[in-house]
């Protein structure tokens, strides 16, 4: 397993966001674990799990040009994940001539503008 996975698992277990133990699911199972992701709920939890999850779209180099999250949770998390992304040295800075602006494209991601 790459470091920035063993790091995300220590840092939910540090948030209390993953729990072992024994858990009954909605469904009615029993789980070894839990998981709440509700308790990433401060600026610094928001700002580390972008971090993350920038990292693991990086590692699958899939080619991504949209990123899309459902409404409430997702907003602010896929908002996170495009600032982390952008602000972690993947910014290519591209001299295109699109009337007298540049434009700005994230390494590996298709499109840019």
């Amino acid at each position: 397993m790459s470091d920035f996975r063993q790091a995300f698992i220590q840092f939910a277990i540090e948030r209390n966001v993953l729990c072992f133990g024994e858990f009954k699911t909605k469904a009615g199972r029993m789980s070894p674990y839990f998981f709440n992701a509700g308790l990433f709920n401060d600026g610094d939890s928001l700002r580390k799990l972008g971090q993350f999850y920038a990292k693991a779209i990086v590692a699958a180099e899939l080619p991504i040009d949209m990123l899309f999250g459902p409404a409430y949770k997702g907003i602010p998390l896929v908002s996170t994940i495009a600032i982390t992304t952008i602000h972690s040295a993947l910014i290519a800075r591209k001299s295109r001539i699109m009337g007298k602006a540049g434009c700005w494209s994230v390494r590996r991601w298709p499109g840019g503008c």
